[in-house]
């Protein structure tokens, strides 16, 4: 068990990473803000709406997003730009409105506003968007294959059979799990950044999750 030197209120955007790691958010937070599209675990009253929202405060310390989802399960390009660029921003807004100095966001390692891909195209879009909202400390994540405690994606489930080789050889070359990007966010918050924007990719994230087992 990590035993973290601090205590926040954290705004949270998603659940793929920190709400399927409870422990990591009890050991870090006083409390926090929950918001998702689906509901959070072992949260009993969520409002009927397309996002679940829990522990409302009225400012916070720290913002954590890992909103995302593909356009394959938005079911148009439209749709998923809103989740992943509109939504995105409205709750960094929220954030930034709340006092919160210091704000997560888990991109992906194929992040580039000049991309021909959609997907990669919007995620560098938003994390230019983030960086210009003036944030005291912004902290961009750039992952690589996602490892989810969920249901995986199938092009995660065939990616990961087919580096399933690397992946025994060199995780960080090829994979993420989420409960250990989760971790990486919050031991983050401990360190002393070298710019006030930050782009942390996937050999940087495993780095920032061992620095909770010393």
């Amino acid at each position: 068990m990590i035993n973290y030197r601090f205590n926040l209120y954290a705004v949270i955007c998603g659940v793929l990473c920190f709400v399927c790691d409870t422990a990591t958010t009890q050991h870090c937070c006083y409390g926090f803000l929950g918001v998702g599209r689906r509901t959070f675990p072992q949260n009993k009253s969520v409002a009927k709406t397309s996002f679940c929202v829990v522990g409302a405060k009225d400012s916070y310390d720290v913002g954590f997003c890992c909103l995302g989802t593909t356009r394959r399960e938005a079911g148009s390009a439209k749709k998923f730009r809103q989740i992943d660029y509109d939504y995105v921003h409205e709750l960094a807004t929220y954030a930034k409105d709340g006092g919160v100095k210091h704000f997560h966001y888990v991109s992906s390692a194929g992040a580039n506003k000049n991309s021909s891909i959609l997907y990669g195209r919007v995620k560098g879009e938003i994390e230019e968007a983030l960086s210009n909202m003036s944030f005291e400390r912004l902290s961009i994540y750039r992952p690589m294959l996602l490892k989810r405690k969920e249901k995986a994606r199938i092009v995660e489930v065939l990616f990961g059979i087919l580096f399933k080789p690397v992946e025994c050889i060199s995780p960080q070359t090829v994979v993420t799990h989420c409960d250990l990007l989760a971790r990486a966010l919050i031991n983050n918050c401990e360190t002393t950044p070298k710019a006030s924007v930050e782009i942390v990719y996937n050999r940087e994230i495993y780095q920032l999750e061992k620095l909770g087992h010393q």
